[in-house]
């Protein structure tokens, strides 16, 4: 029977998308194929699920942990790091063959030429959007090792609020990064101006804990009442989505966004537009199939961009759902992954 051991530096399905992904995953190839699968995680607590073959512990405690990821590392047949390219722990600490990485999280761009010697040794390496896999090719990473597979939601079309209700959009990527000023690189500030802006329009923060100091005395001194802050984990977004019209991301920076977030493609699997910053490694995919609108990270911009959103609603409105299913199907996803899989030599018992 093969070992999949799949290794992630954090691994928070009820609040993180990569981990979502990642669980899509572990599920399918533990159960449908038969295969023995682990997933050895650096996180921020001690975790342990021997039935469910789930090991974590903070990175601190990594020269405790190392004899562990070894072990791990014996038993499989392949192995998965599922994080980023520019993230360097795994590819270092990881010397058995075949391994194959999912970048699904930002390229940090200054890193890229530090860490492409990494890369070599992996099989495959799979990107999430057609700008990453630009990227790679243009830094001379052969094209033939790079697979673009994007992830996997379900899809189901959920009736949009009435649009004589207030135009309500949702934020739903608030920052993870330990520096308050991640909340301006993520666009915080931006949407807080279109706010003030636009005081006939409703906004839905959600929020994951980290600088809501920092995030309070910003509205404070905006002064705005129509930004809703819901500081806790939504285990499932539709509960949110339920009420909204669309789902905003308005990142500065390319390395603010994970290439294809689940924010954006959960939103569209519902049947509800986007707004997104071109700063989004799938803007041009936005663009390309009109189920949204995009916009440079300025404040003009983005008022400009949800008044054209709300005032043609429908017409991108409708293009939502099947963009999703195009794009983003679970089916599409593990099957892409089967198929990767099989040309490494883990194949269905």
């Amino acid at each position: 029977m093969s070992r999949i051991v799949y290794f992630t530096n954090g691994y928070l399905p009820d609040r993180e998308g990569v981990s979502k992904e990642l669980l899509v995953l572990h599920n399918h190839f533990s159960k449908k194929f038969r295969c023995e699968t682990y997933l050895h995680n650096l996180a921020d607590r001690w975790q342990l699920s021997l039935g469910r073959g789930f090991v974590s512990y903070p990175d601190r405690l990594l020269p405790i942990g190392y004899p562990l990821l070894k072990y791990l590392e014996r038993k499989a047949d392949l192995i998965h790091i599922y994080g980023s390219l520019t993230g360097r722990l795994y590819l270092r600490l990881i010397k058995k063959r075949p391994c194959i990485l999912t970048s699904a999280s930002a390229l940090i761009t200054e890193r890229l030429e530090q860490c492409a010697p990494a890369w070599t040794s992996l099989e495959a390496i799979v990107v999430e959007s057609e700008r990453d896999s630009k990227t790679l090719r243009e830094i001379g990473v052969d094209s033939k090792k790079v697979f673009l597979i994007y992830p996997g939601v379900p899809t189901h079309n959920i009736p949009a609020p009435p649009m004589d209700t207030p135009f309500t959009i949702l934020f739903a990527s608030s920052p993870i990064a330990k520096d308050p000023d991640s909340l301006n690189r993520r666009g915080v500030s931006l949407l807080i101006q279109a706010a003030k802006r636009l005081a006939d329009c409703q906004f839905i923060f959600l929020w994951r804990g980290r600088h809501t100091e920092t995030l309070d005395l910003m509205l404070s001194r905006a002064g705005t009442d129509n930004i809703k802050v819901i500081d806790k984990i939504i285990p499932n977004i539709d509960d949110v989505l339920t009420d909204v019209h669309c789902t905003i991301l308005s990142p500065e920076d390319w390395d603010e966004c994970k290439p294809c977030p689940n924010s954006l493609i959960e939103t569209l699997a519902c049947g509800r537009p986007v707004l997104a910053s071109n700063r989004v490694g799938i803007s041009n995919l936005i663009e390309l199939e009109r189920c949204g609108i995009t916009f440079s990270p300025d404040p003009a911009e983005v008022q400009d961009a949800i008044l054209k959103l709300r005032n043609n609603y429908e017409i991108y409105r409708k293009n939502a759902l099947p963009t999703a299913r195009r794009y983003f199907s679970v089916e599409e996803f593990v099957g892409a992954y089967v198929d990767l899989y099989k040309k490494l030599g883990i194949k269905e018992q």
